[in-house]
């Protein structure tokens, strides 16, 4: 528990920092990565060398709660807090027709137009508070969580599903468990207050409970890195993880399932070329590490050119390609670090969320995929708002579980304080952003690739999935984008 609550005291100095001066730290963006540029690669046009598929496990957060996509009942869920049978019958007629058409929780397609029981009102109240991962998502009343067992099943080449859900809400994911049918074997790990951190007041205070006891909440999806080890335990063979949101749905339609093969098959390429030169470089063996660096290089379209330096094609890859911190030289400890690889997806110049980058950090210039609260308004201007040609939102990550998790993610500057209201009252925490920690090239060998609209699909909204049943998604191959 001393790490955890030295965890706690780092996170408050953080928060009474951000508070003395009302300022977030910015990473400086040098530019946006690109096709053009070659810093998001298109692996559409890599001719990949056969490859032995990496054994993988889908590591997906499910504990998020359903904050956004339940907007819309929020008058509802304020009637129910104030026990008012009457106006939550109003407000469920009200809520038929305009969600026509929409998956609704079944508490409340089952009492509208019904005088309602406080059993049921306790229902609906329990039900609209379960996480998103429990949420409807399509007309059928098939959840996020099923429809993503079954593209782990038929899309995804995973041996293995890791949920990561609260204890408090373990049983209700427990109670659905066996329609998780399938090949694919299902696990559920605890996000517990070793990935939790405290709210803190504007006067830097922990908010408690009405018994005095500190209130936990959730330090941000970063935080989940630290459960890598435990799925290492869990699936002694995986080689690495797929992560994806929880209401990111792409289905078995033909173009997205190609995509998915294709990244796959890039990454297990990847991760061979990679280990390759783990080996020859722990054997002394530079010349041959040199010259399978000078391989891959020109597999990725980049040039490789013979130089007096034995270890130019392995300096290129770093530096070139990987863009790794040009003060970190040792080539075997560079290429010891986790090989993860981001599927980004083309902003149509409308889109927000982070963004493949060069930025600058200590005068170091090195590639992330930025989250917003880290760029200052005038590099949101110039380099994020209205960005076409650049890619966001990775919809795949792909990450190894390397030999060194215990300490590949253990210091970082890739934090955030968020603001949020709390029981009506304004409060501030620590959070962690997981595409920052995974796809950045101080901790990782990290590549961007690019992928196609088709494979994101987010339901942020109860009408994002409006009209839609499960065979939408999984009957017919292909659907219209």
């Amino acid at each position: 528990m001393k790490s955890l609550y030295s965890n706690i005291q780092t996170h408050q100095k953080r928060v009474l920092e951000y508070l003395k001066h009302k300022r977030l730290q910015h990473f400086s963006i040098v530019r946006t990565c690109k096709v053009q540029n070659n810093e998001v690669l298109e692996i559409d046009n890599v001719s990949l060398p056969a490859a032995k598929d990496i054994p993988c496990v889908a590591f997906t957060p499910a504990a998020g709660a359903a904050t956004r996509y339940n907007q819309v009942y929020d008058v509802l869920v304020s009637h129910l807090s104030a026990n008012d049978s009457i106006a939550c019958e109003k407000e469920l007629t009200r809520l038929a027709e305009s969600l026509e058409g929409c998956p609704i929780p079944v508490s409340l397609k089952s009492v509208v137009g019904k005088k309602l029981s406080s059993s049921e009102m306790a229902q609906i109240f329990d039900e609209l508070s379960l996480p998103k991962a429990l949420y409807p998502a399509v007309m059928d009343g098939e959840t996020f969580l099923e429809l993503k067992n079954q593209e782990h099943n038929n899309v995804f080449k995973v041996d293995g599903q890791v949920f990561i859900v609260t204890m408090e809400s373990l049983s209700h994911f427990k109670s659905i468990e066996s329609k998780l049918t399938g090949r694919t074997p299902v696990y559920f790990l605890d996000q517990n207050k070793s990935l939790c951190t405290y709210r803190f007041t504007e006067t830097g205070d922990v908010i408690k409970d009405a018994k005095g006891e500190p209130i936990w909440v959730a330090g941000g999806h970063g935080l989940l890195v630290r459960l890598l080890p435990d799925v290492k335990k869990l699936f002694a063979k995986a080689r690495s993880v797929l992560i994806r949101n929880i209401d990111n749905i792409q289905g078995d339609n033909e173009a997205s399932k190609s995509a998915t093969d294709k990244f796959f098959q890039f990454y297990s390429y990847a991760l061979g070329q990679v280990d390759q030169i783990r080996d020859q470089l722990h054997k002394g063996n530079v010349q041959g590490a040199d010259a399978s660096a000078s391989i891959f290089l020109q597999i990725l379209g980049f040039d490789s050119v013979p130089g007096s330096d034995e270890q130019q094609n392995l300096k290129d890859l770093q530096y070139k390609v990987f863009h790794s911190p040009s003060n970190q030289t040792n080539m075997s400890e560079l290429f010891q670090r986790p090989l993860n690889v981001l599927g980004m997806v083309p902003n149509t110049g409308n889109d927000v969320g982070g963004t493949a980058c060069i930025v600058d950090i200590d005068g170091e210039k090195i590639k992330i995929c930025l989250e917003v609260p880290h760029a200052s308004d005038e590099d949101k201007l110039k380099h994020l708002n209205s960005a076409r040609d650049s890619f966001f939102n990775p919809v795949f990550i792909l990450a190894e579980l390397s030999n060194n998790l215990d300490t590949a993610y253990q210091a970082h500057p890739f934090w955030t304080i968020a603001q949020k209201t709390f029981k009506g009252q304004k409060v501030y925490y620590h959070e962690e952003l997981l595409s920052e920690v995974l796809g950045n090239s101080v901790s990782a060998n990290c590549l961007f690739v690019s992928l196609p609209r088709s494979t994101f699909n987010p339901h942020k909204t109860v009408f994002d999935s409006k009209g839609r049943n499960f065979n939408h998604w999984f009957k017919s191959l292909g659907f219209n984008i």
